[in-house]
């Protein structure tokens, strides 16, 4: 139950929720609530809004099994301010793969974009200090080079200014397994210069399939 003070002094009104009204025992009270807002008001019923600034919302999950690519087209509007995708496991079934991309679509998928962006990624092994860099405008590359299909890549993709009139923007974070069986930090950013909304994503492997692996599409208020 929320709580409420009069001075110093804490009281309990006959009923308060997060979200709803509550009768208080003063003229003055403010009710602090658990769903990132607070409210003052003056008199008798206080009405208490709550929202949940920063709750991740699952929009959608797509499972590889042998899949050429990893589809999302539905979903994908102006009701979040920030999308990630959450990759876990993604593993390539064709050895010699030349890394993992991401292309956009502004018609729900019909098409995808293979121009206009400006990607790079930069990557270092765990045993190693040299930090190395791929850029590409062809798609939004995920990965360096070669990766190791005895292991699957993880972490996620952080987009911004997604199903508005803004250029689309990334931020990529993720972890893999190069081709020398080197395990890789990967960090990098991307957008695509249309302007128009973007409503649908397409992930693939360069060459080859997607042998496994589950890519989960989360939306986050606030």
């Amino acid at each position: 139950m929320a709580q409420g003070f009069v001075g110093n002094n804490p009281v309990t009104p006959n009923f308060v929720t997060d979200s709803g009204t509550a009768t208080a025992v003063s003229n003055s009270v403010s009710i602090l609530g658990t769903g990132g807002t607070s409210t003052s008001a003056t008199g008798s019923t206080i009405t208490v809004t709550s929202t949940d600034v920063g709750a991740w919302t699952l929009i959608d999950t797509q499972t590889a099994s042998a899949s050429a690519t990893l589809d999302f087209t539905t979903g994908i509007t102006s009701a979040y301010n920030t999308y990630v995708f959450v990759l876990d496991s993604v593993r390539s079934a064709t050895s010699g793969s030349t890394g993992f991309l991401m292309q956009v679509s502004t018609d729900t998928g019909s098409s995808y974009l293979s121009s206009g962006y400006i990607s790079g990624v930069s990557w270092i092994a765990y045993n190693s200090s040299t930090v190395n860099n791929i850029n590409v405008t062809g798609d939004v590359r995920l990965t360096p080079g070669e990766v190791d299909t005895n292991y699957g890549i993880c972490g996620n993709i952080y987009m911004y200014n997604i199903a508005t009139a803004k250029e689309p923007m990334m931020m990529i974070d993720l972890i893999s397994r190069s081709g020398s069986a080197d395990t890789v930090r990967v960090m990098g950013t991307a957008n695509n210069a249309t302007t128009s909304s973007v409503d649908a994503f397409q992930f693939s492997f360069s060459s080859g399939n997607i042998a496994d692996g589950t890519i989960r599409l989360f939306g986050i208020t606030g």
